[in-house]
């Protein structure tokens, strides 16, 4: 949406390419403030994968320009490009008390004139709690003096308003947490004191000992913590000429994919239908009962809409632990053990529309880890 003012955002995905020639450009919310009534914009359990590019100031992941904005449990994994105030998940923040970012990460690129940041370009008020930038952050070519930062470009807020936050220091290319220069918070970086990247693979770590790891976030073995999935809605992007346009779908769902390449390719594709950031295929992610997965594909130049639920979960199964999924589109429902990998066809009635993949590794009574979802 080109604007919010007092709105309530949740559960929106969106994937595309966003371009603008004027401020306030976002994948998600080009400009954000209070309503009349001054009540602040919140979004929640939403992300942005794509491109994000402004030909003026204010341009981030998620959104351009917030205030009073308050943005919980999302994420965008972006290449994003502006001029002044350029962010992986907010371009500025600015004006008044009131916003907030909380368990979120932004991954990918940004790349800025001057005050550039891995999550925030520039921050006034914002209190940053359990979050984390992995992007490379730079300078546009010949801006001159830029103020670049691995967390915040430039940082105005009061001391103590963040808390328990990091960056990747070697990713970044940058130094430092935030412009030191004006700035009296911090964060913990990447590859400081010890700190190499798999330091921040385990939960028991500081500042991470202080994440939820039971209802919002999950360690990865071999990567930086994932949100854990939750109910998404599928979105399409459109580019204009003013702030960042978007058009979303409703309807209850999780992890979708639109538009997926058609079934004649040889090896598996994976669906990328969780925050695997930096393309992180092959990451392990959770699911929980209920779930739903969306996903279309092309079979011979027409689009097939097909749904995976979690069906149940059985930590005593014939076999030991299992799950259930049921294919709607076909019907048909199949179990796959702990351990396991499953090909299940999509379609038993047109063979072209391919099979998909499922490997779980682990199952509890509230929660499937699984390491592979892929289309062949």
């Amino acid at each position: 949406m080109g604007s919010s003012y007092g709105d309530t955002i949740s559960h929106i995905s969106v994937q595309g390419s966003i371009t603008s020639s004027a401020d306030d450009t976002g994948g998600l919310i080009g400009v954000s403030s209070a309503d009349s009534s001054s009540l602040g914009t919140n979004v929640s359990n939403s992300s942005f994968n794509g491109t994000v590019s402004g030909d003026d100031d204010y341009t981030g992941g998620l959104a351009g320009y917030g205030s009073q904005l308050n943005i919980k449990n999302s994420y965008a994994n972006s290449t994003v490009s502006g001029t002044y105030y350029t962010g992986g998940l907010l371009g500025n923040e600015s004006g008044s008390s009131g916003t907030a970012i909380q368990n979120s990460y932004a991954a990918g690129q940004v790349t800025g004139c001057s005050y550039a940041g891995g999550l925030v370009g520039r921050d006034s008020t914002t209190a940053i709690t359990n979050s984390f930038s992995a992007s490379k952050v730079s300078e546009t070519s010949g801006c001159g003096s830029p103020s670049l930062g691995g967390l915040v470009g430039r940082d105005t807020s009061s001391s103590g308003l963040w808390s328990n936050n990091f960056f990747d220091k070697g990713l970044s290319t940058q130094s430092n947490c935030v412009n030191t220069s004006d700035s009296s918070n911090t964060c913990t970086p990447e590859d400081s004191d010890g700190h190499s990247a798999s330091y921040f693979y385990n939960q028991n770590n500081a500042p991470l000992n202080s994440w939820d790891f039971t209802n919002t976030w999950q360690a990865q073995a071999s990567g930086y913590p994932l949100l854990i999935a939750e109910a998404v809605t599928t979105g399409s992007t459109s580019t204009g000429s003013g702030s960042a346009a978007t058009s979303a779908h409703t309807g209850k769902t999780t992890n979708s994919v639109v538009g997926h390449p058609s079934a004649n390719g040889s090896s598996p594709i994976d669906l990328d239908l969780f925050d695997n950031y930096k393309n992180g295929q092959g990451q392990q992610f959770a699911v929980a009962l209920n779930q739903v997965f969306n996903f279309s594909i092309n079979v011979n130049g027409t689009t097939e809409q097909h749904v995976l639920t979690v069906a149940d979960i059985n930590t005593n199964g014939p076999s030991g632990p299992q799950v259930t999924f049921t294919l709607h589109s076909t019907p048909q429902t199949f179990s796959v053990g702990q351990g396991q990998t499953v090909k299940r066809q999509i379609d038993p009635d047109n063979k072209a529309a391919g099979s998909i993949g499922i490997t779980v590794n682990s199952i509890t009574a509230s929660q499937v880890a699984l390491s592979r979802l892929a289309y062949r």
